[in-house]
């Protein structure tokens, strides 16, 4: 990676994906632990787990397999041993990228370790409330050691990412209000924006979907960007006191 960064060459990471062989704990015993929400994540929630089995093994999932995320985790046993292997794509392959560049390559394993932790801990939930506060598993503990955990983006990607995510987060709600403008629009002159607003919200009751409720968690910090529309600054109306 150095060698092409001193050669003039220009290249960027767009996914890396640090793996763990023969690691002592199974898919299974994840699963496990998923499910009994015995993690401490910032990025990937309860709802992000997967699990797939089939006659060639079986695999957890932390960041579901048709997610649009740009961090997840896999423990699977499809080679006939155990793997663990996250997976950095976007921004945080990026970020990723840069730390594989200056750092020694007997140092990977830690670095990808790091990396991975500071994606999830796998945590005793029980022990204490706040899950921040909760001891690793043994097996995780075992597993991780003494490695640090790479929590942050660096900041030219983290300035992309956070563009990135407004660039999708209102073309998609730019879409979708462009599909139905037009079939909405004599019911709007005729009665009103907050009648069209309590006929959406009275139809909408009872059947939001898992990605309903992501799209809206999507949307939320763009509320007052000033664009595509949306007002720019919070009201006085709006903070907090």
């Amino acid at each position: 990676m150095r060698y092409l960064t001193d050669t003039g060459l220009r290249w960027h990471c767009t996914r890396i994906d640090p793996a763990f062989d023969h690691v002592l704990f199974t898919p299974y015993l994840v699963h496990d632990a998923i499910e009994r929400r015995d993690f401490n994540s910032r990025c990937l929630k309860y709802e992000d787990r997967d699990w797939n089995v089939n006659h060639e093994g079986a695999t957890a999932y932390l960041g579901k397999r048709r997610q649009r995320k740009d961090r997840m985790l896999r423990v699977y046993n499809m080679r006939g041993y155990n793997r663990c292997e996250g997976e950095f794509s976007g921004p945080w392959a990026r970020t990723a990228g840069r730390a594989l560049e200056r750092t020694p390559v007997d140092q990977w394993p830690v670095l990808g370790v790091e990396l991975i932790r500071g994606m999830v801990d796998f945590v005793d939930s029980t022990a204490s409330e706040r899950i921040e506060r909760c001891p690793l598993l043994p097996w995780w503990n075992d597993f991780v050691g003494d490695a640090g955990k790479i929590r942050q983006l660096d900041d030219e990607d983290r300035r992309k990412k956070l563009e990135d995510d407004r660039q999708t987060a209102i073309g998609k709600s730019e879409q979708r209000i462009k599909r139905a403008a037009l079939s909405l629009w004599p019911i709007l002159e005729a009665y009103g924006d907050q009648y069209l607003t309590t006929r959406i919200r009275y139809y909408a009751e009872g059947r939001i979907r898992q990605e309903d409720e992501q799209f809206r968690e999507q949307l939320e910090p763009w509320k007052y960007s000033g664009f595509a529309g949306l007002p720019k600054g919070v009201p006085d109306d709006d903070v907090p006191f």
